[in-house]
């Protein structure tokens, strides 16, 4: 799980370029992140979807969601 979290977190740091000083770990939930939104989480679900080749459904993300949660939902093959 460990090189996913890296990769969701290389993702992040893509997305939300204002997280540089922020410390990402798999309590962080989502909406934590800077200018986190509904375009945010869309586009964080096309980044998992490439990255990872899973399909996410859009309303996994829409809920207080932790990096852990979706790292681990990546790891179970997506939906």
């Amino acid at each position: 799980m460990l090189q996913t979290m890296r990769k969701i977190e290389e993702g992040l740091q893509e997305l939300f370029p204002d997280i540089d000083d922020m410390v990402i770990s798999t309590e962080t939930q989502l909406e934590e992140l800077p200018d986190w939104d509904s375009m945010s989480a869309v586009n964080l679900q096309s980044f998992l979807e490439q990255a990872f080749s899973v399909t996410v459904p859009q309303d996994f993300l829409d809920e207080e969601k932790t990096v852990g949660e979706v790292a681990a939902f990546i790891k179970a093959g997506g939906s």
